[in-house]
């Protein structure tokens, strides 16, 4: 659910996202682009970006107003075991099956920054 409650997204195995239109559940437009079953969905602090993750190994930026692709990131996030924002805005993270914490900027860019394992 977006930071100001009016927006859900849902994943699917076939790759899609949906976003929907809250509190009265009307589905809004259909994200395409992942080649692999959507594994994490979370929205920026400030609700205007939607980052997903899926099983095709990308990290993908979302603009939320137009549901068109801001960019993609082809990293290896393998077994992606969780996604989440910086609540100030600036970063967003993965955790993975291995172990692995990624930093990743807010919008589309290089690479991510690997944090030591633990």
């Amino acid at each position: 659910v977006s930071p100001d409650g009016k927006t859900l997204a849902t994943g699917s195995a076939d790759g899609t996202i949906r976003l929907w239109a809250l509190p009265d559940g009307k589905p809004g437009p259909v994200l395409t682009g992942h080649a692999g079953a959507v594994t994490g969905l979370t929205f920026a602090a400030n609700g205007q970006t939607l980052y997903s993750t899926a099983a095709d190994r990308t990290l993908r930026y979302w603009t939320v107003g137009t549901g068109q692709l801001a960019g993609t990131l082809g990293v290896s996030l393998k077994d992606v075991t969780s996604l989440t924002p910086n609540p100030t805005g600036a970063a967003v993270y993965t955790t993975s099956a291995d172990g692995r914490v990624r930093v990743w900027p807010p919008t589309p860019p290089q690479t991510g920054k690997p944090l030591p394992t633990h």
